[in-house]
């Protein structure tokens, strides 16, 4: 009763009560998650302590999804993120309600973004659209982004699509030059001034 009052389904609420999670309004210093996996065809939903979610990095498990259900977010996610190397992250995993996708950087580091960045600060950002010899548009658009403390590069469009995290910085600003080094698109002529080679693209194809 008290964790369907709560809000979670009676088969979640089933669940809770089967693994003995103290109930909301009560004191207790564990945290626990309930984590959706596959492992080949199986799958598994269940709850875990924090430290039996991180005992699934390095396995065959592909976590698709984990909810917080006592304990600080924050800790959650940082224990998810430990699944990005090595590939165990569904695209579009779903993390206490919230749909993020694993970036990686060039160098190898990653990091874990929502999937709908339209709350993200854009830095840099332009877009083309041009004819190429023919009746068919091309459109291509390409952005400097950070959420919180990191930066990524977003681009989107007919001639390339990627995103790729070019590492945390604080603030986010000081790490624009070694982001247009990574971007397809954008250059940095002088320091501290950006163009971009979709800028002269509207006159016509590339």
């Amino acid at each position: 009763g008290v964790w369907l009052k709560s809000g979670y389904s009676f088969a979640d609420s089933a669940l809770l009560i089967d693994a003995e999670v103290p109930p909301p309004g009560t004191t207790d210093p564990g945290s626990y998650v309930i984590a959706e996996w596959s492992d080949g065809s199986v799958s598994e939903r269940s709850v875990l302590p924090l430290t039996g979610l991180r005992a699934l990095v390095g396995t065959d498990a592909l976590l698709k999804s984990v909810t917080t259900v006592r304990g600080d977010i924050d800790a959650t996610l940082a224990v998810v993120e430990a699944f990005g190397p090595s590939g165990q992250l569904e695209d579009g995993v779903m993390i206490d309600n919230e749909e993020l996708r694993w970036i990686t950087s060039p160098s190898g580091d990653g990091t874990l973004i929502a999937s709908d960045i339209s709350d993200a600060v854009e830095h840099l950002w332009t877009s083309a659209s041009w004819y190429p010899g023919g009746p068919v548009q091309f459109d291509q658009e390409e952005g400097i982004y950070s959420i919180g403390d990191r930066l990524f590069v977003n681009t989107r469009g007919d001639s390339e699509n990627d995103v790729i995290f070019v590492g945390r910085f604080d603030p986010p600003e000081t790490g624009l030059s070694e982001a247009v080094v990574l971007s397809s698109f954008w250059r940095e002529p002088s320091p501290g001034e950006f163009s971009c080679e979709l800028d002269e693209w509207e006159e016509g194809s590339p």
